[in-house]
């Protein structure tokens, strides 16, 4: 009988910020231990907060008995470790650094009130088999979350600054909130011309994401029903999972089943041809499919398919966008429908020239087609180099302006 274990340890530091000032903080540690055991045709899962006392393989030996039909796939001798820390700010340092900054935001841009977090976040995890494979992996990183309201304001937040970060650079960080800021009150009106916008990969990528699961697609319910192996996007477009280890923010490079791809990567849409489907080891032996190293746990449940590591390939920066164009700061709810049509609302939004914000326009909404917003429209995907710190990557495209 062969069997696997996870533990994942997390620990998150967090300086939360209201109205100009840090207000408190905290520091959280979550550690989880996951066993599954296999008889060759059902899967056993015990799981417990903290580490195993011993109990935790007969625990999962037990729930065999529940006959929940899972294949086994273990990987057989094999070993890799690898880690991505830094000490981005030394944990007796944090609290102050972090006034520190909130102090100087807030003496120069005055006008403005930032509120919010600020957290330090580091990540152990180790997976090993009854077959001689042991992976680990150790990262962390640092999150700069603020919104920004203008202080007439009578909204929440007038403008959101995120940004995960490998190194602290405090004035990388007031540099960046003031290429927003600094514009924020030159109100601008819609150019007569039609222009591209600028949208957060998220506002896009992560609305369909779910679509190239192999539970969704191999059972006709996707979006993207017969274009596997097919061009359906422009060829600028490549959508993949990323673990290669110092490009992603704390995930690991092997997945909840022990899964590693080739080079760290698994592509979805390569040049804008439908490539891969995401999978775990259930869905990836019912269906025939290669695995995706894509399976994420919840605490004793059955592997699930997640999108951790999903990115996507840019192309240009930000400021190779020449003339006019939309850049998108700001969104609240927006839907996509199964036939692929996309409405955002956008709450803030700048008129940039090459690269640069020179206005704020008012409220819009904007929607489209996710084939035409990523086929022929698609003009760029984009390195946000308007920003130093914040590593947002943008799609440039065509898209209907609604007022």
């Amino acid at each position: 009988m062969n069997s696997e274990k996870l533990i994942t340890k997390k620990r998150e530091c967090s300086v939360n910020i209201s109205g100009n000032k840090v207000d408190s903080y905290r520091c959280k540690e979550d550690m989880t231990t996951v066993i599954r055991v296999y008889d060759g045709g059902n899967i056993g899962i015990a799981a417990v907060y903290g580490e195993d006392d011993g109990t935790l393989f007969d625990k999962a030996k037990e729930k065999l008995t529940q006959a929940i039909p899972y294949p086994e796939n273990l990987e057989k001798d094999k070993t890799r470790s690898e880690e991505s820390r830094a000490e981005i700010i030394p944990e007796d340092a944090f609290v102050d650094a972090i006034k520190r900054l909130i102090a100087r935001l807030t003496a120069a841009y005055p006008d403005f009130i930032f509120s919010y977090k600020v957290t330090l976040n580091s990540i152990e995890t180790q997976y090993e088999n009854s077959l001689n494979t042991r992976y680990s992996y150790a990262g962390e990183n640092m999150n700069v979350l603020l919104s920004i309201k203008e202080k007439n304001s009578v909204n929440i937040g007038d403008i959101f600054y995120g940004a995960s970060l490998k190194s602290y650079n405090e004035d990388d960080i007031v540099k960046d909130i003031g290429a927003l800021v600094n514009t924020y009150n030159v109100k601008v009106p819609f150019p007569e011309e039609n222009v591209p916008v600028a949208l957060a990969t998220y506002d896009v990528i992560y609305n369909f994401l779910s679509e190239f699961t192999a539970e969704k697609y191999m059972t006709g319910a996707s979006l993207f029903n017969g274009k596997l192996g097919k061009k359906a996007f422009s060829d600028k477009l490549t959508i993949f999972c990323d673990k290669t280890v110092g490009n992603t923010d704390n995930i690991p490079f092997f997945d909840a089943e022990g899964t590693v791809c080739e080079n760290d990567k698994f592509y979805y849409v390569k040049n804008g041809v439908f490539e891969g489907i995401a999978s775990n080891k259930r869905t990836a032996r019912q269906f025939s499919l290669p695995l995706s190293g894509s399976a994420y746990t919840e605490f004793d449940d059955v592997p699930k398919t997640g999108f951790a590591g999903a990115d996507v390939q840019t192309n240009a920066k930000f400021s190779d966008i020449k003339g006019k164009c939309i850049y998108i700061s700001v969104t609240s709810g927006g839907d996509m429908s199964p036939d692929g049509d996309i409405s955002l609302p956008v709450l803030t939004a700048y008129l940039c020239e090459d690269g640069k914000p020179v206005g704020v326009l008012p409220e819009f909404a904007v929607c489209g087609n996710v084939f035409d917003i990523l086929g022929d429209k698609l003009i760029a995907v984009a390195d946000n180099d308007m920003f130093k710190r914040n590593e947002e990557k943008l799609i440039i495209t065509t898209m209907n302006i609604v007022k």
